[in-house]
């Protein structure tokens, strides 16, 4: 039957959650902006590659950079209706880019509404983000969806024929809403190793949004920089580098999970997180489910092929 691999992590509820009924989410009616501006500052490849094919498909214009420092260069001089920005980034974070926009001396381009789109979703980190000046908070795997309904909380001019659109919840209620999704029970991070070839279902709804040309060309570039971020995890928890080891294994998750790899995301959020004593067996288990994935996705290929 394979193993199942669990890991219980108690952690706290963010300040003034109330444990109330969940909110309603922004309505699965088709929702249609207007082409907008955008400048996304994204590092990992394969979700700028995802972000890019999603958004331009959509219409919109796009300028992608891929750090802090750049995504503040071209805030500074271009004209743009939007900024998504990754949280986690080289050269500059993205807390320090927005920061850094918040602080430009031109009225316009220092209010631009900036959304943030990460894979962190931990209740403190996203206040500690907010802070930052972030007008808006989305995770990985981005839920296009409710992306819509944050651009439309932010720039409602830019609705559409969105006539049978809910009134989109605020970031607040939004925040709210995630955490109480989790207030019921303990926070539980779970690997599974007998969820079927590569998390089938999950990946062959990834590939159906995208189309299978495009898929696969996402999964050439995922592949080749999950490999130097599994060897990165390797290397860190060989010399004990707590920072180098979450840096890589937050890399490895979001782009896991962007492209439907469901367990090999699941378990580098768990070496992300846990603690040193536990950081080689972790490994291991990622390793085992990461080589399981990349053999089935050849299989996969050369049937597509």
């Amino acid at each position: 039957k394979g193993s199942v691999f669990r890991v219980e992590l108690d952690l706290a509820l963010a300040k003034g959650v109330v444990a109330s009924g969940p909110k309603p989410r922004a309505s699965d009616a088709d929702v249609r902006l207007r082409s907008l501006r955008i400048l996304v500052a994204e590092d990992n490849p394969t979700n700028r590659l995802l972000i890019e094919t999603r958004l331009r498909r959509a219409g919109h214009q796009l300028e992608l950079v891929d750090d802090g420092q750049q995504a503040l260069e071209a805030a500074s001089t271009g004209d743009f209706d939007l900024i998504l920005m990754d949280m986690q980034m080289p050269v500059l974070d993205g807390m320090g880019a927005t920061r850094a926009i918040r602080a430009l001396p031109d009225a316009k381009r220092n209010r631009i509404p900036i959304i943030a789109l990460t894979a962190d979703a931990l209740p403190e980190l996203r206040d500690e983000y907010m802070a930052s000046g972030l007008d808006d908070y989305q995770t990985k795997p981005i839920d296009w969806i409710e992306l819509d309904a944050a651009i439309l909380r932010n720039l409602p001019w830019a609705a559409a024929d969105a006539t049978t659109v809910q009134a989109p919840l605020s970031v607040a209620e939004h925040s709210h809403q995630h955490a109480h999704q989790h207030a019921q029970e303990p926070v539980k991070a779970q690997a599974r190793e007998d969820a079927g070839p590569i998390d089938a279902e999950s990946v062959a709804r990834v590939r159906d949004e995208l189309g299978l040309d495009v898929w696969k060309a996402v999964a050439e570039i995922y592949w080749p920089q999950s490999d130097t971020d599994l060897a990165a995890c390797r290397a860190a928890v060989m010399t004990q580098n707590a920072t180098a080891r979450r840096s890589a294994a937050h890399s490895l998750k979001g782009a896991s999970a962007s492209l439907g790899f469901a367990t090999i995301a699941s378990l580098a959020a768990v070496l992300e997180r846990c603690e040193p004593d536990v950081a080689g067996p972790t490994l291991a288990r990622l390793e085992s489910a990461y080589d399981q994935a990349r053999t089935a996705w050849s299989l996969t290929a050369i049937v597509t092929d």
